[in-house]
């Protein structure tokens, strides 16, 4: 028996599906044939008996009827009407395709002996599009966190998949029947940190309906978490005279803004030299009264961190280099100064 497949009706789902056979009797049994018209989706579903031809008053006469029956039932539907009938073929157009159109087709011809044939259409239920639940809120870090999607309606039952970024994660998946369709949950359960701000949790939704195309939904996670403070400088050995600069690196979300410089567990001493802008701390000219610890401090809603430098300016001195040799001397006829780190 000939079995047939198409999607049920819904958004942007087929609309008809229609049933063809003769009117005409036959010395042999017949042959049903099915086949599916495609344009952009799926648009009707006909099956078709072949036979022998007859003479066109058979059909006149009404000596011959052909009569469509599923589940035993003749169809009598407002959904389903007659698009064409002749001697030829009999044709019923069914719209709005559901899951209960599922079952098995039987066209009699009543004829002496009567002649059925049967046919199995098959109705597949496109999933709907995707969910994710359990993000009603920015997580915080170490915290325990549950993302399920779901999907429904879909026959037979749709398969889920789970991506972190582009890498695919495992989740837990859980099948309910609801009556002739399937709802579909999967669950992902992590501990969030600071690594996962900004991550995107992609569920991907597969079914046979959907082809090459599948539903997704994605869900980008933000995270909270307390700063975190580190102090940079860009000269190994700072030397009186000096242009130096602190900068102030701090990470956390909420982003903390401003920070807090200060010198030695107080303020800083000489605001004409020691400029604040942003995140750094500038001296503009160093001198041995900067010697000394200094902190930068960084504070948002979830906590406060800190991190220290301590500052050691060195002297410059100038030193007499005097050529050791006459070939020296000969090379080098001045002597010069270098100037020399005083400790």
């Amino acid at each position: 028996m000939p079995r047939s497949t198409l999607p049920a009706a819904g958004q942007s789902q087929p609309r008809g599906l229609s049933l063809m056979s003769p009117v005409f009797p036959s010395p042999r049994q017949m042959e049903w044939s099915d086949y599916v018209r495609v344009e952009a989706r799926l648009q009707s579903w006909m099956l078709n008996v072949v036979s022998e031809p007859c003479v066109e008053k058979c059909w006149e006469s009404l000596k011959v009827h052909c009569q469509m029956i599923v589940h035993k039932k003749a169809l009598r539907d407002n959904r389903i009407e007659l698009v064409r009938a002749s001697w030829k073929e009999l044709t019923i157009s069914i719209s709005d395709v559901t899951l209960s159109d599922e079952g098995q087709y039987t066209c009699s011809l009543f004829t002496m002996p009567v002649k059925t044939s049967k046919a199995f259409l098959t109705v597949l239920g496109v999933p709907a599009k995707p969910e994710i639940t359990g993000l009603s809120r920015p997580a915080q870090e170490g915290e325990d966190v549950t993302l399920t999607c779901t999907t429904s309606g879909s026959k037979p039952a749709a398969n889920i998949r789970w991506f972190r970024n582009d890498k695919e994660v495992q989740g837990q998946k859980e099948v309910n029947a609801t009556g002739r369709s399937f709802t579909v949950r999967s669950n992902v359960r992590l501990k969030v940190d600071r690594k996962d701000d900004g991550a995107a949790y992609t569920c991907v939704v597969e079914h046979i309906a959907l082809g090459s195309l599948p539903h997704q939904v994605t869900e980008v996670l933000e995270v909270h978490y307390p700063p975190q403070v580190q102090i940079v400088h860009s000269v190994i050995v700072p030397q009186e005279g000096q242009y130096f600069k602190l900068e102030c690196v701090s990470k956390g979300n909420p982003l903390p803004e401003p920070v807090l410089w200060t010198k030695d567990g107080g303020e800083l001493p000489d605001v004409e030299r020691m400029i604040v802008e942003g995140r750094d701390l500038i001296i503009t000219t160093l001198n041995k009264t900067d010697n000394g610890t200094y902190r930068c401090e960084a504070s948002n809603q979830l906590g406060t961190n800190r991190d220290e430098f301590t500052l050691y300016v060195y002297g410059v001195m100038y030193s007499l280099i005097v050529p050791s040799s006459r070939s020296e001397q000969t090379r080098h006829p001045l002597a010069t100064l270098s100037p020399r780190v005083l400790l």
